[in-house]
């Protein structure tokens, strides 16, 4: 999953502005190791903070580099209605049809 993220995460671009990450797949699967033991050994009770460590790495290890004003992107953001709402249809995998 290391691989994945950064293949995605690596290879994103709005406008002149671009995402990378530094991520490492082997401390990425580092951390989801000691987090299934973690949760294992807890009888599950440490679900969450597992979680949020593997979440705070990912976040962690993304680089946002603005070329554009980022003003500029969110207000071509809000003034697109239809492909905001297509995208979150798409994300939570809706069937929404006029």
């Amino acid at each position: 999953q290391g691989y994945l993220y950064r293949a995605i995460w690596g290879n994103v671009q709005i406008g002149n502005n671009s995402l990378t990450t530094d991520c490492n797949p082997w401390r990425y699967a580092w951390i989801q190791l000691i987090n299934q033991i973690a949760i294992i050994f807890s009888l599950g009770l440490l679900y969450p903070w597992a979680n949020i460590r593997l979440y705070r790495y990912k976040v962690q290890s993304l680089i946002v580099t603005f070329v554009d004003d980022p003003q500029q992107l969110i207000n071509q953001a809000q003034h697109d209605y239809q492909a905001i709402g297509e995208e979150i249809a798409d994300v939570f995998d809706l069937d929404i049809s006029l």
